[in-house]
This record gives C-alpha cells, sequence and structure tokens, in this order.
C-alpha cells in the first residue's frame, strides 16, 4: 500500500482543497471542518428516558406538594425587632452583633431540629447563649469607618462552627450516658 491509496479514500477541504486523510475531523492546513458536526453518542444508545434536546434553559416547575422552607424569613422577623430595640437605644453596633449572635444559635438550631426531643439539647443551647450575652454587652466594637458587619460577620461564622462543634459534643456525651444506660 503506497501513499496514493490512502489519499483516495480521504476528504478534500472544502475552503483551501487540501486532501485530508480519511477518518479526520478537521484540515490540516487552514483548520476547517471537514465533515458536518455528530452527535458524540447515538440516538439508539442515549437511553429512553433521555430527552430529544437538551437546552441550558430548560425550567422544571416545582413539584406541588413540595413544601418551601422559610427558615431565613422566620429568622430575619425574629431578629429585626432585636436589631431595631438596640438601634432605637443608641447602639446599633451592639444590635448588629446580638442580631448575628441570635442568627447564628437559631440557625444551629434549625440545623440540628432532629435533638429537639433531648432536654440536653435545650441545656446546651441555653448555656451557650448565656455565654453569649456578656461577650455581646461588654465587648467594645471599634469606631472606625469600617462597617461593623465586616468584622462581626467572620466572628459569627465562627461562633456558628463553635455552637454547632459544642451541641455535637453535648451529643456525643449524652448519646453514650443514654445507649448505655439502655443496654443494662
Amino acid at each position: 500500500m503506497d501513499g496514493t491509496d490512502r489519499h483516495t479514500a480521504g476528504t478534500t477541504c472544502r475552503r483551501c482543497g487540501t486532501l485530508a486523510d480519511a477518518g479526520r475531523i478537521f484540515c490540516p492546513k487552514c483548520g476547517a471542518a471537514l465533515r458536518a458536526p455528530s452527535a458524540l453518542i447515538p440516538p439508539s444508545d442515549r437511553g429512553l428516558n433521555a430527552p430529544s434536546q437538551v437546552s441550558t434553559f430548560d425550567y422544571d416547575p416545582p413539584e406541588e406538594n413540595a413544601t418551601v422552607d422559610y427558615t431565613g424569613l422566620k429568622i430575619g422577623g425574629l431578629l429585626a425587632p432585636v436589631f431595631f430595640l438596640f438601634v432605637y437605644l443608641g447602639n446599633a453596633d451592639m444590635g448588629l452583633a446580638a442580631s448575628i449572635v441570635l442568627g447564628m444559635i437559631m440557625f444551629a438550631i434549625k440545623i440540628r431540629w432532629d435533638l429537639r426531643k433531648h432536654v440536653w439539647f435545650w441545656a446546651t443551647i441555653v448555656f451557650i447563649l448565656a455565654l453569649h450575652v456578656p461577650l455581646v454587652l461588654m465587648v467594645r466594637w471599634p469606631q472606625g469607618k469600617t462597617p461593623t458587619i465586616v468584622y462581626t460577620m467572620p466572628i459569627g461564622l465562627a461562633d456558628f462552627v463553635i455552637i454547632l462543634t459544642a451541641v455535637g459534643l453535648a451529643e456525643e456525651l449524652f448519646s453514650k450516658g443514654s445507649s448505655s444506660n439502655g443496654r443494662k
């Protein structure tokens, strides 16, 4: 088999006229497409349930029985009066700090809501809340040009992690005690 046989089964580029090997998709000289685009997966192999065309903008409406979680609105609704009380009393920075602390505690409660039937869970939450009261009331937040949210939000996120860790430790401590009591 010589080189001429190989090119007879090839394709000629429509743009520059170069003869390309069979099986090539693009012209080696100019880069033009030598054949029409085709699907990588043939339609017969796509499966029975696959849609014939998929668009980036396809929209699946929500299920009718799907419940909407309004936790964020509920927490915001509970925190707004606290914040505005502090604003009314003349200390908006302290109100923001108190709102962030309470919001993080409420969000931690929401995440660990499955533990709500345990007394130790609520005792842990009350203990954590009691530790936060002096911190919010006694800590002096800087009064500068930097917005308070810049330094209180990272502290709030770290606080959230600490709250979840404390609840996890309490769960581990008290769940061991209740499971060992149940076995005896």
